[in-house]
């Protein structure tokens, strides 16, 4: 029950203190409260570490942008995010990619509207979108090896392992949008949500 009272305070101060730049947690912390023992925020493995009650994990890379209709880079968000997941245990735990950027599949805009879905529940032009985004940061990491250091080439030859050993089948992926409401109404729709919850 304490776990409940703390990601709820937890939950009301993202939304009175820190939610224009929080939007993205706030989704995510709804859907695994639940089942939610710690919740750590920028933790040394993740931007977001959910420990379940299970004892599994699920370790969040979340990446937004001011303006999502005018960003550029998607992929290379999402690439960033897939190396950063490679980096963390996949065995019983979820990997996630969480953005604001409605168009990082350009197979299938606005597929994953506010929900998380699993790379094994992606339509088949998302699959490959994803698969090919992973063969691209291998190809890229493997041209980095002209590096000098060497530690440095140790460190990206342990990175493109990691990635090219990537277990898809433990990607969640997820892209939350923006409030557009009125906004005098903003936090009490918020708010009802988290109370009827």
């Amino acid at each position: 029950m304490r776990i409940y009272a703390s990601l709820v305070m937890m939950l009301l101060h993202l939304l009175l203190v820190e939610f224009s730049s929080k939007c993205r947690h706030f989704f995510f912390f709804l859907k695994y409260m639940p089942d939610a023992a710690d919740i750590k925020i920028e933790s040394i493995s993740q931007d977001i570490e959910i420990t379940l009650i299970d004892e599994r994990k699920v370790f969040a890379q979340a990446k937004s942008a001011q303006d999502s209709t005018t960003i550029k880079d998607q992929k290379e968000k999402f690439k960033d995010a897939i190396i950063s997941l490679a980096r963390n245990p996949y065995k019983d735990n979820q990997l996630v990619y969480i953005s604001n950027i409605p168009d990082t599949f350009k197979s299938a805009p606005n597929f994953f509207n506010n929900s998380i879905i699993p790379y094994n529940d992606c339509l088949a032009g998302i699959q490959k979108e994803i698969d090919d985004t992973i063969l691209s940061i291998s190809k890229t990491l493997q041209k980095k090896k002209k590096e000098k250091d060497p530690l440095k080439i140790r460190k990206l030859e342990q990175i493109k392992e990691k990635v090219e050993n990537f277990h898809k089948e433990n990607l969640y992926i997820s892209t939350i949008y923006p409030y557009y409401g009125n906004e005098k109404n903003r936090y009490t729709i918020i708010g009802d949500s988290v109370l009827s919850f």
